[in-house]
């Protein structure tokens, strides 16, 4: 096995040196990013961007084995692209008020010691960005910031996407639902302020949805049937989110169940 391995490397080494510079140079620089960016242990905290499927939070919560996959080059950039692109937009929204519009970027340090929201613990924090614990759900998650515009509270929340999605969008995104919910349920703002905005052409899209006490009761029903499927130690049900089972990294442990 040791053999055919070394014998499959040593063909693509040649393949690659026989390659034409540009496409040779290409192939490293993938390689590269690959390498400084392996898959790393997934947290066995509950995350808001995973709240889509109990199956996959069960996996996170027992540490079952992961797919032992090569992060893209794609995958690694949009991801960094993504977070140069929140950081720019996060300043602009710092500097409202000082540009005379009725919006203030909240300390989040500060807005949780004036409201005594004793169960969150402050992980990090950058000069926007604020990473919080939970420690009544075993939840952590990152803060893109809270803002007050017109003397309301708003959690602030940033996405970006691909301009095929962004074109058409017209409302909040259903699939970030339950990471809002998180959000409400730990800081104790209803309101979210969605900024959607598209790569290409950086077109943003704003929209105000308000989280319900119904809500916030089912997912924490959510974290219930998943700790209760920890303890009996069988995964729940999957979920019928084709979005979820893309991008999931217990696809080869989710097979081995109904």
């Amino acid at each position: 096995m040791a053999i055919k391995r070394l014998r499959l490397v040593e063909l693509i080494k040649d393949k690659v040196e026989t390659l034409p510079p540009e496409q040779s140079f290409l192939s490293d620089l993938k390689m590269t990013v690959s390498a400084l960016n392996p898959t790393r242990e997934r947290s066995t905290h509950y995350k808001p961007s995973s709240l889509h499927c109990a199956r996959m939070v069960y996996f996170d919560k027992i540490q079952a084995p992961v797919d032992t996959t090569l992060i893209e080059y794609s995958g690694v950039r949009i991801a960094e692209t993504g977070s140069s692109s929140h950081e720019r937009i996060q300043y602009y929204v710092s500097e409202m008020k000082k540009a005379g519009k009725p919006c203030e970027f909240i300390d989040v340090e500060q807005y949780i010691k004036e409201h005594n929201l004793t169960y969150l613990q402050i992980k990090n924090k950058k000069t926007y960005e604020t990473h919080l614990y939970d420690t009544r759900y075993d939840l952590s998650f990152l803060c893109d910031g809270i803002i007050k515009y017109n003397d309301k509270y708003y959690i602030l929340e940033i996405k970006t996407e691909t301009d095929t999605k962004g074109v058409y969008r017209e409302s909040a995104d259903d699939y970030h639902l339950n990471q809002s919910v998180a959000y409400s349920l730990a800081l104790g703002i209803n309101d979210i302020m969605w900024l959607y905005e598209e790569r290409n052409f950086c077109i943003p899209k704003t929209f105000h949805t308000v989280v319900t006490s119904e809500q916030r009761a089912k997912l924490l029903l959510f974290f219930e049937i998943v700790e209760q499927a920890v303890k009996d130690m069988v995964p729940p049900p999957k979920c019928n989110s084709r979005r979820s089972c893309e991008y999931c990294s217990y696809k080869t442990q989710c097979r081995k169940y109904r």
